[in-house]
């Protein structure tokens, strides 16, 4: 595929927050030989259709058959967001009735803060972050919701909940926002539900992670779940230009560095903005990347970066991230993936009484045993 199409795509991207950027896609459109199918072909694979016919609807600037493409995409974004945000609104009146504090994550809170139209912003599931000690009420609620667990292969930040609807829904709730324990630990959460601002979703109420926080967890969210830097999937990168176009000029970009640089995130940070300086001509970026200059990452996520940028094995990996770590947290981690609360296990297994679960727990080292001993007869 040729560089124009990708770079016509891109400019249709960031007409939404760059004037004159539509008027450059129509003069590389008018470039010999200019492949149109290459342009809806790179929209959809690389899951930014809605986006892309939003910014170009009306305009006459799409070739036909393209642009009746992406307006289906367009439209079965819309549809399926409006039954997530549907069940949404219900799991989040639920969680308001037991009072539960929740904050609303990732495509969920962009499509609604930042994009303000669901219709652009394609969402396979729905992430939500509770405190700790309300996981296990905030399971029963979802089970009376008709809910039933996708049971997780550990006790680390998140378990997934599903639905069979009009829809598949599948729910994420967190109890921390990254898998890693040693970025996990980093990450001031304590302060972020402190700052949280509260928005509401048709009839209930949650929160969203303020700014910097939200940035933080994008980012860390791209590099650390989604195959690191280099990635086909645009929407996770565009989310990112779009938070900063959204909140600019509110950044204090020295104060951003150094909150990067305490959670461990400075590298990808400055990685992830340097694309976005070069390939997505994006001037927030460019200021900040300014802002940095001389700034360096501690010694720590230095050694955590190669460890986690480097091919090694998932167990390899994770005793490099707790041997970072102070001895209490280390065991903590150890003891919660032993011994996760009784109210989490009694969900898990469906299990008539917390005092059942006791009783689960041999069963699950046991399995966890066999699993592991699945994966090392396969790599043999």
């Amino acid at each position: 595929m040729d560089k124009r199409e990708r770079e016509f795509v891109r400019c249709c991207l960031r007409a939404r927050w760059e004037a004159g950027a539509l008027d450059e896609a129509r003069a590389r459109s008018a470039e010999p030989g200019f492949d149109w199918a290459a342009v809806g072909e790179t929209a959809l694979r690389r899951g930014v259709a809605p986006l892309v016919y939003e910014a170009t609807r009306s305009k006459g600037l799409l070739d036909e058959a393209v642009e009746q493409e992406l307006r289906s995409a367009y439209y079965q974004t819309a549809r399926r967001n409006v039954l997530l945000f549907h069940e949404l609104e219900a799991v989040l009146a639920a969680l308001n009735a037991a009072e539960i504090p929740v904050i609303v994550l990732k495509g969920a809170a962009l499509a609604h803060t930042v994009y303000r139209n669901p219709a652009v912003r394609p969402m396979c599931d729905v992430d939500l972050l509770v405190q700790e000690r309300d996981l296990a009420p905030a399971l029963q609620q979802l089970a009376q919701q008709g809910y039933t667990i996708i049971p997780p292969l550990g006790y680390r930040s998140e378990v997934m909940v599903r639905k069979a609807t009009a829809v598949d829904i599948v729910l994420e709730l967190h109890w921390r926002l990254f898998v890693s324990p040693a970025y996990s630990h980093a990450f001031p959460l304590a302060h972020a539900w402190q700052s949280a601002p509260h928005i509401q979703i048709e009839g209930a109420f949650a929160q969203v992670l303020p700014p910097d926080a939200l940035l933080l967890h994008l980012v860390g969210h791209q590099v650390l779940h989604h195959g690191g830097l280099e990635t086909q999937h645009w929407l996770w990168l565009h989310d990112i230009a779009e938070t900063l176009a959204h909140y600019h000029p509110q950044w204090d970009w020295a104060q951003v560095g150094q909150q990067a640089r305490a959670c461990l995130l400075l590298v990808p940070l400055q990685e992830i903005f340097g694309i976005l300086a070069r390939e997505w001509r994006s001037a927030p970026a460019n200021e900040a990347l300014r802002a940095w200059e001389g700034l360096h990452p501690l010694s720590q996520e230095q050694s955590l970066w190669q460890s986690t940028s480097q091919p090694h094995s998932a167990p390899a990996r994770l005793r490099a991230e707790l041997a970072s770590l102070p001895w209490s947290v280390r065991l903590k981690f150890v003891w919660r993936n032993l011994f996760p609360p009784l109210g989490y296990m009694q969900h898990l297994y469906g299990l008539p009484s917390p005092v059942m679960a006791l009783l689960y727990y041999p069963y699950r080292w046991g399995a966890a045993l066999q699993r592991l001993w699945e994966m090392r007869g396969r790599k043999t």
